[in-house]
């Protein structure tokens, strides 16, 4: 049994987005994105000295990030959309519990920067 489209006009496939004057957006975004919404999160959780609870609810929904991705933030993503905030890319950010993964690096990472910094600070009595 085959789904696909037989739609043709002249001999040429229709695309089936213009029939309903709307297209979905894709689930895929490029690594470039990805890494770009790592350093926006690990920026933003910094910002605001929220490592460590950042990092209290991020390890342990790891595994689950695809399903909290596509049952969470999916619903929310057209309205996301309307505050300009690309909901979808960050639908197709949490689906991948890789990309969870470097955030968390991400976060230690800066934690750490964030640590060695006050420790030098605090040497020199600033």
């Amino acid at each position: 049994m085959s789904f696909q489209s037989n739609n043709k006009k002249d001999g040429k496939k229709v695309d089936d987005s213009r029939k309903f004057g709307f297209s979905l957006p894709t689930l895929e975004i490029t690594s470039e994105r990805e890494d770009e919404i790592i350093e926006q999160f690990a920026e933003k959780i910094k910002q605001y000295g929220l490592e460590v609870p950042a990092l209290l609810l991020f390890i342990p929904l790891q595994p689950l990030s695809p399903i909290a991705s596509y049952l969470g933030l999916l619903p929310l993503a057209p309205f996301l959309e309307a505050f300009d905030i690309s909901g979808f890319d960050y639908v197709s950010f949490f689906a991948k519990p890789e990309n969870v993964s470097k955030l968390l690096e991400k976060i230690e990472e800066n934690k750490l920067k964030n640590k060695e910094k006050k420790q030098h600070n605090a040497r020199k009595g600033i």
